[in-house]
Parts: C-alpha cells; structure tokens; sequence
C-alpha cells in the first residue's frame, strides 16, 4: 500500500521528515505501507510554481502512478477496437483464430500536460501497435486480416485522422 503524505500550508520536506520530531511517526507509517512525501509547488524548497488544488492534484497522480490516465485509456480503446476488428474481419474470411495479443506504447512527455512546461505537446507524441496473432491461416493471410482490420478500426481512423471536437461550456 502507499501513503501519500503531502504537506500542510507550509511545509518544508527535509525539515518535516527530520528526526527526532517525527521519527516515530515515520517509523510507524513505513512498517504497514510505502511512504511518499513532497512539498507541494511553491512550499519550502521546490521550485516557485503556483499553488492550486488542480497543481497538487496533478503532482499527486504522477507521484504515485497508480491506475490508468486519461492517455493510456485511449490506448486501450486502440487495442480493444483494433482486436475486434481483427476478429471480425478473420471471422468474415473464414480465418480460424487462436490467439490474438497486443502491446501498445505511447511516447508522451508529461512536462506538457502537467503544465510545467509549455514547450511539448500535451498528447502522445508517437503511438506504437504491435500484434502477435496465431491461427490455422499462414502468415500471410493473418497479415492481411489485420491490415484489412486496421482500416475498418473506427478508433485507429479517429486516431490517425484526427477528428473535430466541439467544446461548449455553460455556466450558471
């Protein structure tokens, strides 16, 4: 399990965490979980940032880097509509499959959607597909079966195309 400690309103991390004034409580807190401990942006010795809920929320998550993102759902929705395609097209070909395997990475420099840096993109800069199919078909038509997959994908086409995104905000 981890534990997350983050800091009050001022905070100092190499003072806060020194013995003899916490030692017991860290010695307690380490013996049941793994535990993490930050200044928030602009609090004691990290850098001057600005401070908001949405900052210490952010750093939070990608201290602890539990779970999937926003990002890697979409990676997952990749690999969960190409690997249907795949199996409807082999089964529309009459193509037997046994076994149908997928990797996909995604190269992103969190800087951008973290806000810390305003020069890289906030989204993936490069996504990477890769399948490992079997069946009783050669090799050949199992490569043809996911090429043809690919182009019925309707997440690959969103991907690769890119489509319009209307935002529309309401306030009261």
């Amino acid at each position: 399990m981890d534990l997350l400690f983050i800091g009050g309103f001022m905070s100092h991390l190499e003072i806060g965490v020194a013995p003899p004034l916490t030692e017991r409580l860290w010695e307690r807190m380490g013996s049941f979980a793994r535990v993490i401990a930050f200044d928030k942006r602009g609090m004691g010795l990290s850098d001057m940032g600005t401070y908001t809920l949405e900052n210490t929320v952010g750093d939070a998550l990608a201290v602890l880097d539990t779970g999937a993102n926003p990002a890697e759902y979409l990676l997952h929705a990749l690999a969960a509509c190409m690997t249907t395609s795949i199996v409807c097209v082999a089964a529309a070909r009459k193509v037997q499959l046994t076994s149908v395997e997928s990797t996909l990475t995604g190269e992103m420099d969190v800087r951008g959607a973290l806000g810390v840096d305003d020069e890289p993109r906030n989204g993936f800069e490069r996504i990477g597909v890769a399948f490992r199919v079997t069946g009783t078909a050669p090799a050949e038509k199992l490569r043809e079966v996911v090429g043809r997959a690919r182009k019925r994908s309707a997440v690959y086409d969103m991907v690769t195309n890119g489509v319009p995104v209307a935002v529309e905000v309401t306030t009261h």
